[in-house]
């Protein structure tokens, strides 16, 4: 550039002008740098296609737009505005780019396929990078069609072609190489994207255990490239059908689930038998097919436990074949104790018991303590929240004891709780009724007064006080009411004072003192035995002089005193002596 241009005899104009109009001046094309000598890295003033982008200051127009600066056969104006309004898009392509989908065919062939000037016919989206003709492929395929599933198999096309897995996707080639344009490559129903044989189909051999007269069921089609008709990604139909074996038994296949079934003969028994089948898919449009052998190793009808379900039948359940008490539908034997409450199943008919029900009926003597996962063991009948075999068993060494409990009681048992409805003191209260009262369900008597808690509750006095009841006796040591401790008075019994016991603690009361005839005699508050005591002296009678000794004779007295908050008045005769 600077051989051909005399950078220092040019105009300002010049320089500020774009010849090519390719969006960059004169100036910037030859003089990049701005430091008034052509170069570095100049392009050409009068070739459109020749500038740098970054360059760019102007709008792109005139010889640009005619150009084709990528030579893909459309001028760079019909690939930035393909509806010609003079307005960029919509679905323009990269005129720098002879493929801007990267599908392997120029932007010109897909948009201009006969190459006579004019879009189509059959053209394709040349920013589809799917949507191509592959016999117009002149490039080498790359950037979004690497990136693109064309197939929709789950696997990239760059994936397919190259077998290397892209971690951005779920689906991993494992180095097979497949089309890029066929979801199955191998045309077993079975897309690339999911099968482990994607180049290849394949059916792998099955083996299986069977019984003489039993079906058996094997899923063939479970280790298969193949898919059954019930599965939503079979791209095609799958067909089965036997081809050979050594089986003489009836053999059914099921397309819908892949199974076989197989019922053995008898003379089958003790032997292995084989069935070679064939699988096959329409997918491709020609049937592909592959083969495989199942191998089933056949025993004899049996049924060990003697319940009269088969062994292989019991296989099939769940249960135990060597359990004669494990079985759905089966026949205990009479002679075993499928609860293991230590009664037979036949004991237990005769008994009017439940066999299957460790809570009803049994004998602790016949359980064997040693199979601690039976039913009775485990089992809680007295619902203490203790199993049988800890109550019985508490050191748990096969033996009765030591400290066992009664495993019925609930009333009877080492840190267990008793039932709410149960009465474990016979008072005739239920232990939820005790609670709720506050008052001890072990003891049958709380308040030690000789009466029973349920009895006073029906007798309304309180069960928690010695002291309330109906003809109990208080616990010793408890003071429940005044007494008289003689009803005689002379000088030689409490020094001739009337003693009342226990008034002191009820320091709340009056004690008067009439004669025969009515007359009150004596009368004081807060009798206390001591210095407020009567000795047979008036304190109350006109004419009687007060302190005056009273004359020998029987009088009657009334003490009032409060228990509590209860009133209470005690009455009687005592005789004066002197």
């Amino acid at each position: 550039v600077a051989a051909r241009y005399n950078y220092a005899n040019t105009t300002a104009s010049w320089v500020d002008f774009d010849c090519v109009c390719d969006g960059v001046t004169n100036g910037d094309e030859v003089d990049p740098d701005g430091d008034g000598t052509p170069g570095p890295n100049g392009t050409d003033p009068n070739d459109p296609c020749d500038f740098t982008a970054s360059d760019i200051t102007l709008a792109q127009s005139g010889d640009w737009l005619t150009a084709d600066c990528d030579s893909d056969g459309l001028t760079n104006g019909d690939e930035v505005d393909p509806d010609g309004d003079g307005t960029p898009g919509p679905n323009g392509t990269d005129p720098n780019n002879p493929d801007s989908d990267g599908d392997g065919v120029t932007d010109g062939d897909e948009v201009d396929p006969d190459g006579d000037g004019t879009p189509g016919p059959n053209g394709t989206d040349p920013n589809d990078p799917c949507d191509f003709t592959a016999s117009d492929i002149t490039l080498t395929q790359s950037g979004d069609w690497l990136t693109a599933d064309c197939d929709s198999d789950g696997l990239t096309n760059g994936e397919e072609m190259n077998g290397v897995d892209d971690p951005s996707t779920v689906a991993n080639p494992d180095g097979a190489i497949t089309d890029p344009n066929d979801p199955d490559s191998d045309g077993d129903g079975n897309s690339d994207g999911i099968d482990p044989n994607s180049t290849t189909p394949t059916a792998t051999d099955d083996i299986g255990n069977g019984v003489a007269g039993i079906p058996t069921v094997i899923d063939i089609l479970d280790n298969d490239d193949y898919l059954d008709n019930g599965d939503t990604n079979n791209l095609g139909t799958t067909s089965l059908s036997r081809t050979g074996g050594t089986a003489i038994g009836v053999v059914t296949m099921d397309t819908s689930t892949g199974s076989l079934t197989y019922v053995p003969e008898e003379s089958e028994a003790d032997s292995t038998v084989t069935i070679i089948y064939e699988v096959c898919n329409d997918e491709s449009g020609a049937v592909v097919c592959a083969t495989a052998t199942v191998s089933i190793a056949v025993v004899a009808l049996s049924d060990s436990d003697g319940d009269g379900i088969t062994d292989a039948q019991e296989a099939i359940d769940g249960t135990d074949p060597q359990d004669d008490c494990d079985s759905i539908g089966g026949t205990a034997l009479p002679t075993s104790d499928c609860d293991g409450d230590g009664e037979t199943n036949a004991e237990e008919l005769t008994n009017g018991t439940n066999p299957n029900d460790p809570c009803s009926g049994g004998d602790i003597t016949g359980v064997d303590l040693s199979d601690t996962n039976s039913a009775w063991y485990q089992a809680d009948c007295d619902g203490d929240t203790i199993a049988n075999g800890t109550e019985v068993d508490p050191d748990n060494d096969g033996v009765l004891g030591p400290n066992d409990t009664n495993p019925y009681d609930d009333c009877d048992s080492n840190g267990g709780t008793p039932r709410a409805d149960s009465d474990c003191d016979n008072d005739g209260l239920t232990n939820g009724e005790e609670e709720t009262l506050g008052i001890d369900p072990f003891n049958i008597d709380t308040d030690g007064d000789t009466i029973s808690d349920g009895q006073e509750v029906v007798d309304n006095t309180d069960p928690l006080d010695g002291c309330s009841s109906i003809g109990g006796t208080p616990p010793e040591g408890i003071v429940c009411d005044i007494e008289i401790e003689s009803d005689l008075m002379t000088p030689v019994i409490n020094g001739g004072i009337f003693r009342i016991i226990n008034i002191e603690l009820f320091p709340d009361n009056t004690v008067e003192i009439y004669n025969r005839w009515g007359v009150k005699v004596f009368e004081i508050n807060s009798y206390d035995n001591q210095s407020r005591v009567f000795r047979g002296v008036s304190n109350g009678r006109s004419t009687i002089k007060e302190s005056d000794e009273l004359p020998v004779g029987v009088y009657f007295y009334i003490i009032k005193y409060r228990r509590n908050e209860e009133h209470k008045t005690l009455n009687g005769y005592l005789y004066i002596n002197r």
